[in-house]
């Protein structure tokens, strides 16, 4: 499947969509999610995106498993991964890991994705 410019975005999106979409008592489909993303010009596949559940759960999981500052450290970690060659990639991470909030990291990883699809 063809990449489009908004791929590496993808991951990002799908915490968008389940932030401002759903909650307990509105899930979403797969399906739904595949139709949401390619709003964006994102191609999906169902295969992939469970792998992507299990990312954005991971960022859930960490603050859990070791504790506050040990969450949170892991947790720009994987940020920093997942948004590797984007472009102003460097600058958020120099943001985010002044930061000491899950919060504030989940609100400077959404602005982050709203100026990347600005570009």
């Amino acid at each position: 499947m063809a990449k489009s410019p908004n791929q590496k975005l993808k991951l990002l999106y799908l915490m968008r969509l389940f932030l401002e979409r759903t909650d307990e008592a509105h899930p979403v489909t797969v399906p739904e999610l595949i139709a949401a993303l390619g709003q964006y010009g994102i191609s999906a596949e169902r295969k992939s995106l469970y792998d992507d559940f299990e990312g954005l759960r991971h960022f859930g999981l960490e603050e859990r498993l070791h504790g506050e500052r040990g969450g949170m450290l892991e947790m720009r970690k994987h940020i920093a991964w997942y948004i590797s060659g984007m472009r102003g990639a460097a600058r958020f991470r120099e943001q985010i890991n002044g930061m000491d909030s899950p919060e504030a990291v989940k609100a400077a990883l959404m602005e982050f994705a709203e100026s990347a699809e600005r570009e």
